[in-house]
Parts: C-alpha cells; sequence; structure tokens
C-alpha cells in the first residue's frame, strides 16, 4: 500500500476560500481516485490561508483488471447457417488482429452480438496522479479570480507544490510551478524550505516549527485558548464565521487580551461585537452579569508572547473602530425609522417589481393576511408595522458597514424609540434567515417574516427571475458576514434562499397556513406587475 501527500502552498487565499478548497479538492481527489478502483484507506485534509494539504494513507498501488467488450456485429449477420464466419465477422476479426474463432457470442443491451472480451491492466497509481492531479488542480482550485494584470486564472500566485508518492517525487507543474519534495515553515516566522522524505518526516518538521497543520486540530486549539484568556473576565461570546476565519488565517494562533473604554458599552452590545469581529477580527467576552466586559480577544498569527507594541496597537485599532461605530449610531438616531420610510422609494427592490417601500406596503398587507389566516387577531397591527418598517435600516450607517445586521439594527433602533415588544422583536427576529437559525420570537414576527418571504418569492417567480442559487467550489459561503461589506443595495434576493428559509420557518414553527391562498392573494398584491408580454 503507498501514501500520497500533496500541498500547495499560496501567496494568501481568503479565509472563506481556503475553507472552501481545502473541502471540494479533498472530495474531488477522493472520488477520482476512488472512481478508478484506487480506495484510500485514510484521509486527512487540512491547511490555511497559505497552504493546502492532503495526505492520503494505504492506497493501492495499482488500478484493478479492467474486462472491456468490444462489440461486433448481430449474432444473425456474424454466422452463416453452418455455424461458419461470414465475411463481417471476418472483418471484424481481422479490424482487432485475432483469428475469427476467437470471437464470443455477447450478450449486450442491443441483443446478442459477436465480440471480444479484452482484460486492460490497470495503471500504476503514481501514471494515475500524475495524469490527474495537473487537470483536478486547474479546474478546482485554478478557478479563482484573475490576478497580475490577468496574466493568471488561480486565485492567488502559488510558492510552491509538494507531491510525493511514498516519499518519490511526482514530476507534476501547476500554474508554471514545478512540484518538488521540499516544504516551508511559517511564512514570517520560519520561511526558509526543508527537504521532505516522507509525509511523516514532513509532520515532525511542521510541527517542529510550531505549525499546526490539521483544520480540527487548529480549531480546537484556538477555542481551547479563548476560552482560557476569557475566564478572568467572564465567558467568551460564541462567534463560530470568526472562529473559522481565524482558523484559517492563523497556522501559530495566539490569543491576544486588550482592553477599551467601558463608555463603549453604553452602545448595544450586538452592535459592539459586530464592530470588534467585522473591523478587528475580535472576539467579544460576556461578564458574569451578562453584558460585555471591556475587553477583547484576538487570535494573531504569532508563536509565543506578543509585544506590547503589538497589543497596543490592536487596542487602538478597537477604540477607532468603537468611536466609528458610536459615531454612525448617533448620526442613525438623528432621524427617526418612520421617517426613514421616505428613503425607501429609492431605493430598487426589482427593476420590474418596483421599489422597496412598494415592496413594504405589499409585506404589510401580507402580513395582515397571515395573522388573519391564523386568527392571530391580537397580533395583526403590530406585525403589520413591523412588516412596513422591516426595510427601514438599509438606509442607516451601521447596516450600511455591517448589512449582516439588516433587521437587528432595525429592531434596536425601534426599541430606542419606544416602538411595542411585540414590534422591535419582530424586525429584530425577521429581516436574518430563519432557516439556519432560531425563528422569530413571537407571533408577530412570525406573521412578519413568512410575509416577507413568500410576497418576495411570489414576485420574483412571477417576473421569471431565475435563482442564483446555485452553488459552485468557489462561491462564497451562504453565512453571516465577518468583515465590513459594501453599501448595502435594496436589490431583489435569491429566489432558493427565499424559499429555503420560509419552508425552514413552516417547518420549525408547526405553523398551518394556506400558502395557495396565500400566495394567491401576494400575486393579486403586485397588480399588472406580473404581467408579461407575450
Amino acid at each position: 500500500m503507498s501514501e500520497f501527500l500533496f500541498e500547495l502552498r499560496f501567496l494568501e487565499l481568503p479565509p472563506w476560500r481556503a475553507r472552501r478548497l481545502i473541502e471540494s479538492f479533498g472530495r474531488r481527489l477522493f472520488e477520482e481516485l476512488t472512481s478508478r478502483g484506487l480506495v484510500p484507506g485514510a484521509m486527512v485534509s487540512g491547511g490555511s490561508v497559505r497552504r493546502l494539504t492532503f495526505r492520503f494513507s494505504d492506497l493501492p498501488e495499482q488500478e484493478p483488471e479492467r474486462t472491456e467488450e468490444r462489440i461486433g456485429p448481430a449474432v444473425a449477420d456474424a454466422w452463416d447457417d453452418d455455424g461458419e464466419p461470414t465475411e463481417a465477422l471476418r472483418a471484424f476479426a481481422a479490424e482487432h488482429e485475432v483469428d475469427p474463432s476467437a470471437v464470443e457470442r455477447l450478450h449486450t443491451l442491443r441483443g446478442d452480438h459477436a465480440g471480444l472480451l479484452h482484460a486492460r491492466p490497470g495503471r500504476r497509481l503514481r501514471e494515475v496522479l500524475i495524469d490527474l492531479l495537473p487537470a483536478l488542480a486547474a479546474e478546482v482550485v485554478g478557478a479563482g479570480d484573475r490576478v497580475a494584470f490577468g496574466v493568471s486564472q488561480w486565485p492567488r500566485p502559488l510558492n510552491g507544490v509538494l507531491a510525493a508518492l511514498d516519499g518519490e517525487l511526482l514530476p507534476i507543474v501547476l500554474d508554471s510551478c514545478a512540484a518538488e519534495l521540499a516544504s516551508a515553515g511559517h511564512w514570517i516566522h520560519s520561511p526558509d524550505t526543508f527537504p521532505v522524505a516522507d509525509a511523516d518526516s514532513w509532520s515532525r518538521e511542521l510541527a517542529a516549527r510550531g505549525l499546526i497543520t490539521g483544520w480540527a486540530a487548529r480549531r480546537q486549539a484556538i477555542q481551547s485558548a479563548l476560552q482560557q484568556a476569557a475566564e478572568p473576565f467572564g465567558t467568551l461570546r460564541d462567534d463560530a464565521d470568526l472562529l473559522e476565519d481565524s482558523t484559517a488565517r492563523c497556522e501559530q494562533p495566539f490569543v491576544v487580551v486588550g482592553r477599551f473604554e467601558p463608555s463603549f458599552l453604553e452602545l448595544p452590545a450586538e452592535l459592539v461585537a459586530a464592530a470588534l469581529a467585522g473591523r478587528h477580527g475580535a472576539f467579544a467576552v460576556v461578564g458574569a452579569d451578562g453584558d460585555l466586559a471591556p475587553v477583547f480577544l484576538a487570535v494573531v498569527d504569532w508563536p509565543g508572547s506578543v509585544p506590547d507594541t503589538v497589543v497596543g496597537g490592536l487596542e487602538r485599532s478597537a477604540r477607532g473602530h468603537l468611536e466609528d461605530l458610536r459615531f454612525h449610531v448617533e448620526s442613525d438616531r438623528t432621524q427617526a425609522l418612520a421617517e426613514r420610510l421616505r428613503r425607501l422609494e429609492d431605493l430598487v427592490f426589482h427593476p420590474l417589481l418596483g421599489s422597496s417601500a412598494d415592496q413594504a406596503r405589499r409585506r404589510e398587507a401580507l402580513a395582515r393576511e397571515v395573522c388573519a389566516e391564523l386568527d392571530w387577531q391580537e397580533e395583526v397591527e403590530a406585525a403589520a408595522e413591523a412588516a412596513l418598517l422591516l426595510d427601514v435600516d438599509r438606509t442607516t450607517a451601521v447596516v450600511e458597514q455591517f448589512p449582516s445586521l439588516r433587521g437587528v439594527v432595525g429592531g434596536l433602533y425601534a426599541r430606542a424609540e419606544g416602538y411595542g415588544e411585540s414590534i422591535w422583536q419582530a424586525m429584530y427576529d425577521s429581516a436574518g434567515s430563519v432557516a439556519a437559525a432560531s425563528p422569530p420570537r413571537g407571533r408577530a414576527g412570525r406573521a412578519v417574516a413568512v410575509a416577507d418571504r413568500l410576497v418576495g418569492l411570489v414576485g420574483l417567480i412571477g417576473v421569471g427571475q431565475a435563482s442564483a442559487g446555485t452553488r459552485t467550489p468557489m462561491s462564497p459561503p451562504r453565512r453571516r458576514e465577518i468583515g465590513p461589506g459594501p453599501a448595502p443595495k435594496a436589490g431583489a434576493p435569491d429566489p432558493a434562499g427565499l424559499a429555503d428559509d420560509l419552508l425552514g420557518l413552516l417547518l420549525e414553527t408547526g405553523m398551518e397556513v394556506d400558502l395557495d391562498l396565500l400566495a394567491a392573494r401576494s400575486v393579486l398584491l403586485y397588480g399588472d406587475r406580473l404581467e408579461r408580454p407575450a
């Protein structure tokens, strides 16, 4: 049995893409080998933003022998009534350089035919990998963005390739980079290359340089270090997306504790945590009283203790981001949510469906219908008002900086303005993905979420918009944005995402509604906008 080690070293990949490529390339390589009868006993994949690693153990050294059928003329045309070969059979035998007596009768899906069974020996594993790796790597890994004036199709320039089978080099070339029996340590702290004798020596050399190559092992190490660092102040505020990003960025992770002024805690905790994570890549800490503590935890790619100058720089950066957040919140609060409704008239929901203000009015009307369908009479007005105001926070500076907080910001601002609990909670809970998270807390929020998804889905299907939900190995994951995004545009969402959210909400809550009836009422809300010319 053989062992295969493959490593790609990059300048630096985006964290989400590194994670995707580790999963997608490892899966494709496993499938390609398995389809050839080369089933590995074990596969371990890992890496970071600067390297992708794949290790296959207990691989067969050769493909299994395969029997191929070579089909000739039908039996009736191959032999005459006396059982002698016809001219057709002789021609088939001559084409394959065999005696006619060697031709057999084969049962095929097209009936009985004359034919030959040819045993083809399997190729050696080395030959298979040399042919497979360049094409597969170019297809899966190299399907990224153009870089360096469009010269390369790879997501980032390659710094090195390690391809070793049982300690022997596989002579392949990827993106003008020839494979070597060598690897390198951390890009700053141990950048020199070192020779690789086999997979075990590669693992030992990297461990000796302090690198944790396994994704799961590095994530667990980071999480444990974060929890330990948070203990003196409280507990770590969980952020799964930020943990994944930290795992991707840091091969030698070290947790730094930083502090900021307690006055920033007057801002909503959700916004402070988002500013620390999105702008600063830092985790928030929840104190014993349930409120945020005036500290943050940053994961840095640095071996051992970090100099005080680095900690000071992180604290100054955090302070600046929190000052920006406070300025944006104060600026947003100078205009009431109800006054912002007018600004939705200038935001296009869909060129054929009108503005976001039009969509807000449709959502309000359908939310009333949902409440009536479920006999939720006490929630009608709260659901209608929350549905009307749901998108107004798109016009705020905070959502412009952190698009993932849409709905959350509106709910927080509504609470500060004195709206009722059922209204602000409905806004807070209804804008995010309810298929992947907990459903809205109250009935009003659930009615708003159903109305929002259904009226949007009906409209987009009605104008023939195809779903943009097809995923590829290079697509960004559907998840909350970690970093600051571009200014939000009130564009139409993906129909597949709306359908996922709607079904997820109905299944989670057990809401029994007549979707056919509500969809028909949604159609009526669009008037003649869903009529397309023949």
